[in-house]
């Protein structure tokens, strides 16, 4: 499978999992399956409280970026 080219995996219907959580939070948000599963209220739920953990995490500066920027400075 790795070795197969994109247009090759989509000629097969293989699609690539999502890569964050945003993309999975938005893959849930547009799946329909979903929707019916957890119910309306639930599905609207569990997509908002993701999200709001995915800005939460993009709010926080890592020791990374502090360790990597701060020299610049």
């Amino acid at each position: 499978m790795y070795l197969l080219t994109d247009r090759e995996l989509a000629d097969r219907g293989v699609a690539w999992l999502p890569r964050t959580l945003m993309e999975a939070v938005e893959a849930v948000d547009a799946d329909p399956l979903a929707a019916r599963v957890l119910g309306p209220a639930m599905h609207r739920s569990f997509v908002t409280e993701k999200t709001g953990e995915w800005n939460s995490y993009h709010a926080w500066v890592s020791e990374w970026e502090r360790d990597r920027y701060l020299r610049f400075f």
